[in-house]
């Protein structure tokens, strides 16, 4: 038997029974009183003799029970504690989980904050009570290690009590998901020197399996099994709640392990665990804290609008009934949409409910997308995750009008050079660089028909098209003194949007046909056939189509009459096509997906040519100086202190925690960085008494199941207190016996 708080037993002690003795020792100061005769006083002056002082105390029964009474109180506030587990090793590791489900606020109250501890609070305290009573009852040595997505040792082995509980505290929360195969690598090498065949006899600590307690909820770890190599005896301390019922279901309807090794505390521990009956743990189930987390994230810019944000968020809710949760999203802070998620059982998946819901939020400059559900779950980190969407790409444009028009300046240049391009540039001939898209994002042409075979979306005005398979696009003129005014179009569409037709009215009277006369281009057997969609239609036919060749996702505005010959030029919808046109012909890129990391990836940014450092900050900050000593110099050369290194792409590593980072020095994209969690692992907060490892030296010759243990020796301070209850009841008795006489 161990005593967990020996040294408060021990002051008690120390100041109690004395004090108890003393009371024994002191003299009855006894008024004087003259009567008749002593015959009826023989009692009274036998406790005179007894209450004479500096005279040894008389054997007394009542101060035998009084003395136990005290003892077993006072072993009761020294904490003792039984082990009843088999024998560990001299060399204990102690491997903490540290990763987001082990943030999950589902244990008892904490008195001092009156909120529920973590499970991470929870494995640091079973930690350091276990790190005790083994040096105190075995010796040895203790090591402590972390892990969570990456595993680290915090504290060498040692037997100081004071380095062990200091390493203990020091270790803080991730919001990444727990890989205990990183965990077994790194004490792989602990377990190649402990299982040496030929150790010396003098070593016999270093001969012997190596303990290995992972104090862990024992959710889910990752894809792939963990391999345990030889010389490790690996047990499982659950840190958390019991299983709930759906998880032992699970667990019983796994194949058995071909062995179990014992508990670190032999028979199973007391309480709901594993073997309850399914109805109590489904009970226990209802009464914890519910969490619903986001598991997934995908923002993108609608391909047919890229002006609109479409963000996709699927989400999971531990609940065991019918669940729901508002969902929030928002553009840089300020709300833009919102939505309710249903959660509904999901086949394969009796863990948990799941959800999803796309939300669309329409900006051209971009900025961070924010999706978040309510506070106040289990689990923090996964109730917010965030994107962040670069602004509509700058194209590269190019004119092509024809000779007498390119140094003119009219209405359409006018337009054209209040947009915000990369570059413009006005020409009379497309280079075949522009043609191939190496020069160009986007080609205009005004009254010029394309050449066939282009690589780059463009605006074709008043001027037909070529297309495969021997067709093309023409535009088909009525005569000279007639007009054309619009009689239906596509409001919704992208490229057609606040754009008003009504008072739209052209001369001569044209529209576009499909021309099936064989034409410049040579059929290709490859190519399909393009997609011709209408999206503005004339009296006689169509006068604005798009066309999109699947094949090399290139897309064409035609418009099928003659601007000069219309009063749409000026008239402010024609500015609105325009700038429809170039968003949603430039929009269709890679570049328009939402940016995000997990915390689990690595993260490597780009530095500014002028950047001396880079600076993060955000629930992480971080500086990474980018200047590197310069090499020694000769002592007659003026001293150089430092010079910018030519690196210039920058590695962060891995950012634990989930949140938003701004990167100062670094270049944009990389000055923002959104890191989630997004693990269904860790926002399941799943926990279990068994981890599934494949045994062996590498060779997965079989399954073990490391036991669930109470996480340290077992109290019986309870059983004192009972004692001295017991021992009071029996010295109140004696004492009511002696009065009666």
């Amino acid at each position: 038997m161990n005593f967990l708080n020996p040294i408060a037993g021990i002051v008690a002690a120390l100041i109690a029974v004395p004090l108890l003795v003393l009371l024994y020792f002191l003299k009855l100061r006894r008024r004087p009183l003259r009567v008749s005769s002593t015959l009826l006083w023989e009692q009274a002056g036998a406790d005179l003799q007894v209450n004479v002082p500096f005279r040894w105390i008389k054997f007394s029964f009542m101060l035998l029970l009084q003395l136990a009474t005290l003892l077993a109180l006072l072993i009761a506030l020294a904490r003792p504690a039984i082990d009843l587990s088999r024998p560990t090793s001299k060399r204990v590791v102690i491997l903490i989980d540290r990763s987001a489900s082990m943030s999950a606020q589902d244990g008892p109250l904490d008195p001092a904050s009156g909120k529920p501890i973590t499970r991470l609070e929870d494995a640091k305290a079973k930690a350091t009570e276990t790190a005790i009573s083994l040096l105190r009852s075995r010796g040895g040595e203790v090591l402590v290690a972390q892990f969570a997505a990456r595993a680290s040792v915090v504290q060498n082995f040692s037997s100081l009590q004071g380095d062990l509980t200091a390493a203990i505290a020091g270790i803080t929360a991730t919001d990444q998901p727990a890989d205990l195969r990183a965990a077994m690598a790194l004490l792989e090498p602990l377990a190649l020197t402990a299982d040496q065949p030929d150790a010396p006899s003098s070593a016999a600590a270093e001969s012997e399996l190596l303990t290995v307690l992972i104090l862990s909820d024992g959710g889910p770890t990752s894809n792939q099994v963990a391999v345990v190599a030889s010389g490790l005896d690996v047990r499982l301390v659950r840190c958390g709640p019991p299983p709930r019922a759906a998880d032992a279901a699970l667990a019983a309807a796994a194949p058995s392990p071909a062995s179990t090794p014992p508990s670190l505390s032999g028979p199973a521990p007391s309480g709901p665990g594993p073997a309850a009956e399914p109805s109590a743990l489904a009970a226990t189930a209802l009464d914890r804290p519910t969490n619903r987390g986001i598991v997934a994230i995908s923002a993108k810019r609608d391909g047919d609008d890229p002006a609109t944000i479409r963000v996709f968020v699927r989400a999971i809710s531990t609940a065991r009934r019918a669940d729901t949760a508002p969902l929030r999203l928002a553009l840089d802070g300020r709300d833009a949409a919102s939505a309710t998620l249903e959660f509904v059982p999901t086949p394969g998946s009796p863990q948990y409910l799941q959800a999803s819901a796309t939300l669309s939020v329409t900006s051209n400059a971009g900025g961070v997308v924010t999706v978040s559900l309510p506070p106040g779950d289990a689990l923090v980190a996964d109730d917010q995750v965030s994107a962040i969407v670069s602004p509509l790409k700058r194209p590269r444009t190019l004119l092509v009008r024809p000779t007498a028009s390119v140094t003119q300046k009219d209405v359409f240049t006018d337009i054209l050079g209040q947009m915000e391009f990369a570059s413009l540039a006005i020409v009379d001939a497309l280079p075949p660089e522009a043609a191939s898209g190496e020069t160009a994002d986007l080609l205009i042409f005004d009254r010029v028909q394309p050449p066939p075979g282009l690589r780059v979306s463009s605006i074709i005005l008043d001027a037909g098209l070529p297309l495969t398979a021997g067709r093309s696009i023409r535009i088909a003129q009525a005569d000279a003194a007639t007009t054309m005014r619009p009689v239906a179009w596509k409001r919704t569409h992208p490229v057609l949007r606040y754009v008003g037709l009504d008072s739209l009215l052209a001369s001569p009277a044209s529209w576009l046909a499909i021309d099936t006369a064989p034409s410049t281009v040579s059929p290709t057997a490859a190519e399909p056939p393009e997609k011709i969609e209408t999206l503005a239609e004339g009296p006689r036919g169509p006068i604005i189509q798009l066309v999109e060749t699947p094949a090399t996702n290139v897309r064409h505005v035609v418009v099928g009459f003659d601007l000069a010959g219309s009063n749409w030029q000026v008239d402010v919808s024609f500015v609105v096509f325009i700038a429809n046109a170039i968003d949603f012909l430039t929009g269709k890129s890679d570049r328009d997906s939402g940016r995000s990391f997990t915390t689990n990836q690595e993260i490597t940014v780009a530095a500014l040519p002028s950047a001396t450092a880079i600076t993060l900050t955000g629930p992480i900050d971080r500086t990474i100086s980018l200047l590197r000593p310069a090499s020694s110099a000769p002592s007659q050369s003026p001293p150089v202190a430092s010079q910018a290194s030519t690196e210039r792409s920058v590695p962060f590593g891995l950012l634990e925690r989930a949140g938003l980072y701004r990167a100062t020095g670094a270049a944009p994209p990389g000055d923002a960085l959104a890191v989630n969690l997004v693990s269904e692992a860790e926002s399941s907060v799943v926990t279990s008494d068994t981890l599934d490892v494949i045994s062996g030296s590498g060779d997965r010759a079989g399954t073990t199941s490391a036991s669930a243990s109470t996480g340290g020796p077992r109290e019986v301070w309870h059983w004192f207190v009972l004692a001295a209850l017991v021992l009071s009841t029996l010295e109140w008795l004696a004492f009511a016996r002696t009065m009666r006489g």
